[in-house]
């Protein structure tokens, strides 16, 4: 199928495997990312298993990241390396990195594209969350690896697998290659672990956080984003009689989560709550 597999492993969470192909010119990455998407899904399935891209599949574990690596080439030539630079890095990188902070709060919502996506980024799972860089520091945002030469890259670590590859990619190289062509610079590198720190450390650091949610909107402890509302309840909706016991309701297609009968791969949803109104076309919903 055309892929160099360079690194596969177990990761921290249940059932959570990380697999590294090697670099490829960006749409081809892209082509690849869906291809790969595709072929586990449909292994996965055949095998009686299922397989899920879920940036936050499971409450209180580590999510799953989509980290995008990136070098740009002239000649053949790594044009992020420098021999003579402060670690080995072009000031054409150190804008590159640059241009992605500059932007990154405006491309999260290609990256980012779920509300499970922000389950994610929340301190204490690795997750980025904050604004920064590092040539070490897994806490920050923008990560480089210590490979050097050809192989010097940046790593962008708040997209998951949720995101359209082609968008993700695209508004990745637009922010960096903007950050080139205005010759920004960055901030100094953080090398503190930042989760450790608290507000007013960060803010002296000069340290923003990510759009936590969608509109800029804090999440909440443990991955559970905060409601816009009343008493941190959606809007106009009272609780439902399991919502004390710590099960959410899905607004859309108006299904409990914990509740309904799967049924050869149909799902039979309870019936509507009292004096909430079924969307269009209520009834089972195929898994």
């Amino acid at each position: 199928m055309g892929f160099e597999i360079e690194a596969s492993h177990h990761e921290g969470a249940r059932g959570q495997h990380e697999i590294d192909f090697k670099y490829d010119e960006a749409l081809d990455c892209a082509d690849k990312i869906m291809t790969f998407k595709l072929a586990v899904k449909s292994l996965a399935q055949k095998n009686g298993l299922h397989a899920t891209f879920m940036p936050k599949p499971l409450f209180g574990l580590a999510g799953s990241g989509m980290h995008i690596n990136m070098s740009l080439f002239r000649d053949g030539k790594n044009i992020f390396f420098d021999e003579k630079g402060e670690k080995q890095l072009s000031s054409l990188a150190y804008s590159f990195i640059a241009g992605l902070l500059e932007h990154v709060k405006g491309f999260t919502a290609l990256t980012n594209p779920l509300v499970n996506s922000y389950k994610r980024l929340v301190p204490g799972y690795e997750a980025p969350c904050y604004l920064a860089w590092s040539a070490s520091n897994r806490s920050a945002l923008i990560r480089i690896p210590a490979a050097r030469g050809q192989s010097t890259r940046v790593e962008l670590r708040s997209p998951d697998p949720a995101c359209n590859p082609y968008l993700a990619v695209a508004a990745c190289l637009a922010a960096g290659l903007d950050g080139i062509q205005r010759g920004l610079t960055p901030p100094p590198e953080i090398t503190g672990n930042i989760y450790e720190m608290d507000d007013s450390t960060r803010a002296a650091s000069g340290i923003q956080a990510l759009p936590l949610l969608p509109g800029g909107g804090p999440a909440g402890d443990g991955g559970r984003p905060r409601h816009h509302g009343r008493a941190g309840r959606p809007c106009g909706l009272s609780l439902h009689p399991r919502q004390d016991e710590g099960v959410e309701r899905v607004l859309h297609p108006g299904v409990q989560l914990g509740t309904g009968e799967v049924s050869g791969h149909l799902l039979s949803p309870v019936p509507p709550l009292k004096g909430v109104k079924p969307p269009i076309g209520y009834g089972h919903r195929r898994l």
